[in-house]
């Protein structure tokens, strides 16, 4: 987290009080900040050490003691990302602040404003990410041994804030083109395995998800041992193109084939005896090649009449075609339910 903040500082010098009576009623002078004692303020989690009261700042010195500064230090803060729910990724980032010199006992920090110590009505929004929380708090440390008699305590100011990614440009990049694959891919399940339209779309296909995969490894940073769920998603979409590539080449060559395994006329007395396999399997079909399975007037329809061998093999593939359908949309369900990302809304407790 990189933070440009005002950092208004206010504290009592009692070596820089006077008498404004004495001195033709100025109540208040200002100085630099290099020319009087300014609190050591530092940020602990920083990757490197960062003193904020550095530099050259104005102050006001009032003529009771009170010392008042305004800095303006650019602040780096510690976050934990997890990148699992990208691009709707919520992250929480700490900014600890606190003397690396004075004990709490001889600076004590207290925060300025309000309870929060934290005045946001000049925020500036980022593009990128949106702010959605804020908590701050101080704490205090014991410092030394439990039976220590003089008690040492160092003061903490704790900030934390919860930030939201602006989501829509990805939604619109890789998440609603995943959702058009998936449907396009259940689709091509109802064009014959022989047209040449369905194994193109499938090779396009076959092309694209890999590249999508690697434009999400390119834009999402590493994640650690979680793996974000958009990247599963195309993954595993991508395994279920490749299952769907090699069931239309299996369907394609079956086409040609002229052989009648005993197998073949199981499989159709099977679903000629059952009505809701010959609803799910063979309503959509050719009426013309459906009746062939079952003899004219046969309740039960578990006679089977002889037919050609290559047109059994043709409404055999419808079935597998249909078959895998009714397979493959619980399994698609199932994935962009867990996998796709949601807009989860984000509630203070």
């Amino acid at each position: 987290l990189y933070l440009k903040a005002w950092l208004s500082m206010n504290w009592k010098d009692v070596h820089l009080s006077w008498d404004k009576l004495e001195h033709d009623d100025i109540d208040s002078i200002m100085l630099d900040s290099s020319m009087v004692w300014v609190p050591d303020l530092s940020i602990f989690n920083s990757r490197r050490e960062v003193n904020l009261g550095q530099g050259v700042h104005p102050v006001m010195i009032k003529s009771s003691g009170d010392v008042y500064a305004l800095f303006t230090p650019e602040i780096t803060g510690h976050c934990m990302p997890n990148y699992a729910n990208w691009p709707y990724d919520i992250h929480k980032c700490d900014i600890t602040l606190g003397s690396m010199r004075y004990m709490g006992s001889t600076v004590n920090f207290k925060f300025y404003f309000d309870e929060e110590g934290l005045y946001m009505d000049f925020l500036l929004p980022n593009n990128e990410w949106e702010l959605i929380a804020t908590n701050s708090s101080r704490n205090e440390s014991r410092v030394g041994p439990d039976n220590d008699t003089d008690t040492k305590f160092m003061v903490t100011l704790d900030y934390q804030f919860t930030l939201r990614r602006h989501a829509s440009v990805y939604v619109a990049s890789y998440l609603i083109p995943g959702v058009v694959m998936m449907i396009l891919s259940l689709g091509l399940l109802w064009i014959p395995s022989d047209k040449v339209e369905r194994i193109a779309i499938l090779c396009a296909l076959m092309i694209i998800q890999p590249l999508y995969l690697q434009f999400l490894a390119y834009k999402i940073p590493s994640n650690g041992d979680t793996t974000p769920y958009l990247v599963c998603y195309y993954r595993d979409c991508l395994c279920l193109t490749g299952l769907l590539i090699v069931e239309t080449l299996v369907t394609r060559s079956m086409a040609s084939w002229t052989s009648d395994p005993p197998y073949l006329q199981s499989i159709f007395r099977f679903i000629a005896g059952n009505r809701v396999l010959q609803y799910l399997l063979i309503s959509d079909i050719d009426p013309k090649n459906a009746a062939k399975l079952m003899e004219s007037g046969n309740d039960e329809g578990s006679s089977l009449v002889a037919t050609d061998q290559t047109q059994q093999w043709k409404l055999l593939i419808d079935i597998v075609n249909r078959s895998m359908f009714y397979l493959l949309v619980p399994v698609y369900l199932l994935l962009s339910v867990s996998l796709l990302p949601l807009n989860i809304s984000f509630s203070i407790i």
